[in-house]
């Protein structure tokens, strides 16, 4: 069993999105030790500019990731959902010797989806909706219409800024990634039979390039953690058991 687990967020998410999915994990795996890492752009790297490629976001991660105790890195694996998870598997690609093993939360790759499949042309209008929004509560709430199925209660977290430059870097970054050519590690690919941002079938065309497990929700959409938290955390803590 891994001992430590780093999370990435995805396309202008930081890890405050994350929501309650961090202690509902906690609960199913009170030994495993969570550790975050916000992108270049937003969150806590809101001063960094947004590279335009995966491989140099995953770089400039890694560089953050090597700086901590190492006793942090010892058996850790790597989780990470959408944009999150192209970085995952470009970090995983390259450094396969950093992770024991990934897990990626409806993911996607331009060199095994039509562009329709990974950008659901219907929510184009929400998008722009989300883009034009006059506060960043309206943008966080916009978002959410587009991400979860089911109405959530209360905005989970509303951040304090917001950069429209760098949303524009980071989604030429995901348009550009392309799945890993080889790849050993083993691997769990969570999927939202509803997703309605990325195509189910897209989340499954990673899973098998990569020979991964396949865990299906049949119900909540793209922000899987944040919709159904306890049930993805007992998911991952199954796979986890099953693959020790």
């Amino acid at each position: 069993m891994i001992k430590n687990l780093l999370l990435l967020r995805g396309w202008t998410r930081t890890q405050g999105h994350w929501g309650d999915f961090p202690g509902r994990l906690k609960r199913h795996l009170p030994k495993l030790s969570l550790h975050f890492l916000d992108l270049p752009g937003f969150g806590t790297e809101a001063h960094r500019p947004s590279p335009r490629s995966i491989w140099e976001i995953a770089d400039h991660l890694r560089r953050s990731w090597l700086d901590r105790d190492p006793s942090s890195r010892e058996k850790a694996g790597l989780l990470g959902i959408s944009m999150g998870a192209m970085i995952a598997m470009n970090w995983g690609e390259r450094y396969p010797e950093d992770f024991e093993n990934f897990i990626l939360i409806n993911p996607s790759a331009a060199d095994l989806s039509p562009f329709y499949d990974r950008l659901n042309l219907f929510q184009i209008d929400n998008f722009l909706r989300a883009a034009l929004a006059p506060s960043l509560k309206a943008r966080e709430e916009q978002v959410l219409r587009i991400c979860v199925n089911q109405k959530l209660e209360e905005l989970p977290y509303e951040p304090a800024s917001f950069s429209k430059l760098q949303a524009m870097n980071q989604l030429i970054a995901a348009s550009r990634f392309r799945a890993p050519r080889s790849w050993s590690k083993p691997t769990l690919v969570l999927s939202s039979i509803q997703d309605r941002l990325v195509a189910a079938r897209a989340h499954h065309a990673v899973a098998f390039k990569l020979r991964a497990s396949v865990i299906s929700h049949p119900e909540a959409g793209h922000d899987l953690p944040l919709e159904d938290p306890d049930w993805t955390a007992n998911a991952i803590k199954e796979w986890l058991v099953t693959t020790d």
